[in-house]
């Protein structure tokens, strides 16, 4: 067959045909598994290119960092350095806003307190000068109530200011004062004396001075108290105010309402006041209201009717002789009542209130039976109470309030004396 001859001019034998071809599949399949295993070897280089890549790309990334924090480095330094300078400026600064700070302080207060003198005397110099104006209209309406002339002004003027020094009080009030003591004729001198005492009453308590004036009227008319003596009705005022729950102005308004009535009934001032602190702690009224209620109960007391109400319930007579003609005091009449109250019933305690006190009355009249006990510890402390007001007065003049008042006093005064001088 021609294509035998072929093969055997290739010197292939045909006998052996089949080895031939298993040793050329053979073959094959080797070159095939070395194909495969160059294709896996590009491959590995191909991986290992893509790993070198990832490695110099590290690499840079890495260095880069390294350089990027080097950087940060020095930023971080450079920053720092900065912040010290920043501070340093800071600091710097903040010393000389400090020290211009001090400065503005110290001449800010400089000036603060050089307005602060200029305005005072400008104040005491335009106080002054009213003070001249309004103390020569009270000499002269003082001189219309008193025999002095206006060249006895000067002398006078500076008898207030002496007062008013020693007092810590406007010399104003006491030409008000002395004013109103002028006007119900008396002396300049008795005026000037009951001024001095409604000061001292003025300081304790707190009380105008014009109202204190008119209440050491009420009381020293009231109880026939001579002028000279008249001190004693504020002690007894001042101890009573000190050691019950009642204060001056009420006392003295209770006075100012009865007063008159109780000297004719024969109820001293220190019982009358003993019986407005009893009543007035219970019932918290005002001055004014105990006094009118003591009144009406003053008045209604002493009537035949009463006189023999009070002999059938408790054995108590008002008059001091059979003939009838002449009243016991008040006083002692109610002193009695107060020890058999306790005793009586109730309807026949309400039955004596009626009669002595009336409905309108009736409250007052049992808050006083019923404490009776502090009114006479309030009695007491009046009659003992000699030099208790120039006491109080004393430790009112230690005070720093006090002291101020009279330093602006004095300056005042000269003033008015160098106005009063250029107008002679």
């Amino acid at each position: 067959m021609p294509g035998e001859d072929i093969l055997l001019t290739l010197g292939i034998d045909l006998t052996n045909i089949d080895q031939v071809a298993s040793q050329i599949n053979t073959r094959l399949q080797s070159q095939a598994n070395i194909g495969t295993q160059i294709s896996q070897q590009k491959n590995l280089i191909a991986l290992s290119q893509e790993q070198t890549k990832a490695n110099n790309m590290l690499v840079s990334s890495i260095t880069t960092k390294e350089k990027a924090d080097k950087q940060a480095s020095v930023t971080t330094a450079s920053m720092t350095k900065l912040a010290k300078e920043h501070s340093i400026v800071q600091q710097s600064l903040g010393e000389q806003l400090l020290i211009v700070g001090k400065r503005a302080l110290f001449w800010g207060s400089m000036w603060t307190a050089a307005y602060g003198v200029i305005r005072g005397v400008q104040n005491v110099v335009r106080d002054a000068i009213k003070t001249f104006i309004d103390l020569d209209t009270q000499l002269t309406s003082l001189s219309i109530v008193t025999d002095i002339t206006r060249a006895q002004f000067g002398e006078l003027r500076t008898e207030f200011f002496d007062l008013a020094k020693s007092m810590g009080r406007d010399v104003k009030d006491v030409a008000g004062a002395v004013q109103i003591f002028a006007q119900q004729g008396m002396s300049i001198s008795e005026s000037m004396e009951l001024a001095h005492i409604s000061m001292i009453g003025t300081n304790i308590t707190g009380v105008a001075t014009q109202e204190m004036a008119e209440n050491l009227t009420a009381a020293f008319r009231a109880f026939n108290i001579p002028i000279n003596e008249s001190v004693t009705i504020l002690d007894k005022l001042v101890a009573v105010a000190n050691k019950t729950a009642i204060e001056m102005p009420e006392l003295s308004g209770a006075i100012q309402r009865v007063g008159s009535t109780s000297q004719a009934v024969g109820v001293s001032i220190d019982e009358l006041l003993g019986y407005v602190a009893a009543v007035g702690e219970v019932t918290r009224r005002s001055g004014a209201e105990i006094g009118r209620a003591l009144r009406t109960i003053f008045i209604r007391t002493l009537t035949d009717a009463n006189d023999e109400l009070l002999r059938a319930s408790a054995g108590i007579t008002i008059y001091a002789n059979t003939a009838k003609t002449q009243f016991r005091p008040l006083g002692n009449i109610l002193a009695e009542l107060s020890v058999k109250w306790n005793d009586m019933g109730e309807v026949q305690q309400k039955v004596i209130s009626e009669a002595l006190a009336g409905q309108r009355q009736y409250d007052m009249f049992t808050a006083l039976m019923q404490n009776f006990d502090r009114a006479l510890f309030a009695t007491k402390a009046s009659a003992d109470s000699a030099g208790d007001a120039m006491e109080a007065m004393r430790k009112k003049a230690d005070s720093l309030e006090f002291q101020i008042n009279t330093f602006k006093i004095a300056w005042k005064e000269v003033f008015v004396d160098t106005f009063s001088q250029s107008e002679s």
